[in-house]
This record gives C-alpha cells, structure tokens and sequence, in this order.
C-alpha cells in the first residue's frame, strides 16, 4: 500500500467517526486491505469482523457505481462525488469544505481513480447502543417466554397426559427444545456475547455442523425436519387420549434411529462436533428405548388424531419459519449496501484487482481444472504454518469437493542448492504420480520432510524460481500466502477461515 492511499484511508476512516488510534488504524489496513473480485462483499466483512473497506471502481463503471463515490485529485486531496444530474456531478471537495457542481470533463480532469466504501452489515459494525440494548431487552423477553412456556408445559403435562406417556412427553419436549434452539441459530436469531455454548474450543461448533451442505434433505435443514418430527410427536400425545397413544407413531420413532448415525456420520465426517446436536442424538436414543421397553414394533394403522397432530406440526413449523425467513430478509437489506447490491454494477464485477495468473511445470496440484474456486498457496517446506495447511488440506476438499482447484507453488530463496528449494521438488516427485485421495493422505501424514539431495536439475530450478519471483512481483507478506480466485487474501488466513470464507460465498450465491 503506497503512501497516498494510505493517508487517503486514514482521512476516510477519521471521516466516517471510527474511533481507533493511527498506528492501529495502519496496523489493521495492512492486514485486512485488498480489492475483491467477488461480489460478496458483506459477508466477508462479517468473517473477518471489519467495517469498512474501500474498493476502486475502474472508469467504464463509474457511472452505473453507487453513490456516494469517493476519489483523491491530482493533489491528493481527497473528495466525494455526492450525485450525478444530467450530465454534471455534483462533488464534495474536502479541502474547501464546500459542494461543486462540475461537468463530466473537469471531473476526468481532476481524478486519480474512484472508489466506493462498501460498509458491513450491523451485525459486523458499531450499532448504536439504544439500539442495542433494545434488542438485548427483545432478547431477553423472547428467551423469558421459551423458558417459560418450555417449564410450563413440563408442569401442565402431570396433569393432563396419560399417566403412562408422561417420560415420552417431557423427552419430547427437550428434543423439540433443542430443534427450536437450532432452527433459530440457523437464522442468526441469537446474537452471542460471551460464553457460547455452542463453541466451545476447535472442536464444538454448532454453526459449522447446522450450515453444511450435509444438513439438507430435500430442500429442508435438519433442523426443520426436527422440530416437526418432535412438535408431532407432542401434539399427537396432547390430542391422542388413548392409552398408550405412543404405539401409534411406533414405526417413525424406530425410524429416527436412522438419523441418529446420519447426524454421528455427519459430525465425524466434518470433523466438529454440535452439542446441540449431540443432545438430540440422546433424546432420539431415549425415545427408541423408552419405545422398546414399553411396545413390540407393530405397524397400527393412523387414526384421525395422528393425522390431524402432523397437519397441525407441519403447519406450525412453516409459519415460524416463513416468519424467520422475513425476519432475516429484511435485517439482511437494513444496511446501506441495499443500493449497492442492487447496483447494475454487480454484473460487470471487480476485476480491476485480480492478480492475474502463471501456470507452471513442478506445481503441486489438487483438484479438477473446472472448479469454482482456484486457491493458490505460496509456501516454504521448512514455514510450520505452510504445513498445517497442507496437513488439513483433507478437510478443506472433505466439506466442498468437487468446487476447489488447489495449486502448491514455491516461495522463499531462490539459490539452486538451497534446502527448501530442493525438499519443495521431492514433495512435487513424491505426489506425481498418485491421484486425488493419495495426495492428500500423503500431505496428512508425510510432511516430515528431509533432504539428502545438494541440488536440482536446471529447469526444475528455473520453474521454482520463476514461482517464488512471482509471489515477489505480488508483493505477498511472506509464506503462507493464500490467493482465491485471484483475490490475495489477508496474511492470518488458514484452512478454517478460508472453510468460512467459501461457506459463506457459496450460501450467499444460493
């Protein structure tokens, strides 16, 4: 980032009331700032907990770009263009402190490239704290009512279900709870500040496990499937007044048996595990027990009541979601970005920034050449964190398959005989010839490298220069360096947060 752009920042940042010291207002652009080719801008912000970034707009776009724009003079001095009318501009100049208006040729005069400030949604910038404490009360009163409603309905059942299917009720009723939980998660009805009791360390994340593409079934979440599955099962206990009502869904409670290994499978597969989840495991385990104890499986034909208790389940869970749905759309819209994203100027892309791309001989590649996502990393054999990306490489292609490309290329010092050259050719030779799978077991579990060699044949060291010249040419902070789609991402990027980053893209373009 040269000198100008980076005061250019500064000015903008110290405009927009973002109350942070310089030296870590430098600190935090040079780790966050780039220029994305990707138009899902809003939430990358929110993987990365930023509030702003600037983004330039090449000139054929700056008519059809969102206003306002922001721009430096040939001056360095910076200035807004507020609106367009007919034909003139009319520009905010900062060191005149005045509004001009001016034709489209003093403006080209003038200019030293447009920008845009792309700025986060709420839930990943400062909200006014009226605001929030609002919400917290909203909060608080919806989680009042579900605790409320849930002890309640413990309490009412001793009164009111049939002696026999009481254990059955109260099980139910946790499953549902626990479904309910999830659901609302799913939408980002909870924001949480603290303790999260669905992330606890590496190894706990509901919101991994619950936004998956292995948790849809037919167009629905799991979670969904859950709670009509338990809200059934309570209502028809409810409304079904015979004795021992339960052996009437008898053959769909053994069936959830197959959710409990599908939901195992899934979390061992994904290598997180969801509490929430887990507890749901255990109720289902409880029910089949419970079910096994009391009754001999027997297929008994539904009765009105059984009917009517799916109906009502199915009809409850689609108005709550629905609901949730409009809820979510139009907290997604609440930010100023709505122009942006409505912008015509989303169909041309940014691609001003893209890094452009080399293909070399002795690469390390994984992956189909018809991928959505082509990842490059630039590392060095002996940079520890080079390998830690390597060694859960296997997640990364677990969760998204057939969607990523990803290139290995050599960074560091280019002498023929220097050690790190060489043990980047032997991993090359030794994952030639094996297929897909191998590669990635072999990275998973043979990256204690050594090197006997003292150097290599002339062309492999040329094409290993001619990579770690490139990642110079890119001006890349150092190995690891990780580029997506031409997009240089920010320095501390690793398998997770680039797992986040692709979530989030691929949901957003669903």
């Amino acid at each position: 980032m040269n000198k100008e752009k980076f005061i250019f920042l500064t000015e903008i940042l110290r405009r927009l009331s973002v109350s942070v010291r310089k030296e870590e207002i430098k600190k935090r652009l040079e780790t966050y700032y780039y220029e994305p080719n990707l138009n899902e801008f809003s939430n990358i912000f929110n993987t990365w907990g930023i509030k702003n970034l600037l983004v330039e707009i090449p000139l054929e776009m700056v008519e059809k770009a969102p206003k306002p724009m922001l721009s430096l003079t040939n001056d360095k001095e910076y200035f807004f263009i507020w609106e367009k009318k007919n034909e003139n501009y009319v520009c905010f100049f900062s060191n005149e402190s005045k509004y001009k208006t001016i034709s489209k040729e003093e403006l080209l005069s003038i200019w030293s490239g447009f920008s845009i400030i792309l700025e986060a949604n709420e839930d990943s910038g400062e909200i006014n704290e009226e605001i929030k404490i609002e919400e917290r009360k909203k909060n608080d009163i919806i989680k009042g009512l579900i605790i409320t409603s849930f002890f309640s309905c413990i309490i009412l059942s001793f009164f009111y279900i049939n002696e026999n299917d009481i254990f059955f009720f109260i099980i139910s009723i946790f499953g549902f709870s626990f479904s309910s939980y999830l659901l609302l998660r799913e939408h980002s009805f909870f924001t949480q500040e603290g303790f999260d009791i669905c992330k606890i360390g590496k190894k706990f994340d509901c919101d991994k496990v619950v936004s998956s593409k292995d948790s849809k079934l037919l167009g629905f979440s799991l979670s969904e499937i859950s709670i009509v599955f338990f809200l059934f099962l309570i209502v028809n206990t409810l409304i079904n007044r015979q004795d021992n009502s339960v052996q009437f869904v008898l053959p769909l409670i053994y069936m959830s048996g197959l959710s409990i290994f599908y939901s195992l499978y899934q979390q061992l597969r994904l290598r997180t595990y969801c509490i929430m989840c887990l507890s749901i495991v255990l109720v289902l385990s409880s029910l089949i027990l419970f079910s096994y104890e009391r009754f001999a499986l027997s297929f008994v034909i539904p009765n009105i009541e059984v009917l009517f208790s799916l109906a009502i389940s199915i009809l409850v869970t689609s108005l709550v979601i629905n609901n949730l749905l409009l809820n979510e759309k139009s907290k997604k819209f609440s930010y100023r970005l709505d122009s942006f994203f409505n912008s015509p100027i989303i169909s041309f892309g940014f691609v001003n920034s893209d890094v452009g791309n080399k293909m070399f001989e002795n690469e390390i590649v994984i992956g189909e050449n018809a991928a959505d996502f082509e990842i490059i990393l630039f590392m060095n054999p002996e940079c520890k964190r080079c390998k830690a990306i390597l060694k859960n490489l296997s997640r990364l292609f677990l969760e998204f398959e057939n969607s990523i490309k990803f290139r290995v290329l050599y960074s560091g010092v280019t002498d023929s005989n220097f050690k790190s050259k060489i043990m980047f050719f032997e991993l090359f030779k030794s994952m030639e010839a094996l297929t897909q799978k191998e590669k990635l077991f072999f990275l998973k579990n043979n990256l204690n490298l050594v090197t006997k060699k003292k150097e290599l044949p002339k062309k492999v060291d040329e094409s290993l220069t001619r990579q770690s010249e490139w990642s110079n040419e890119l001006n890349l902070d150092g190995t690891p360096a990780i580029i997506l789609n031409g997009v240089i991402l920010p320095s501390f990027f690793g398998i997770e947060e680039l797992s986040q980053l692709l979530r989030r893209i691929i949901s957003f373009s669903h």
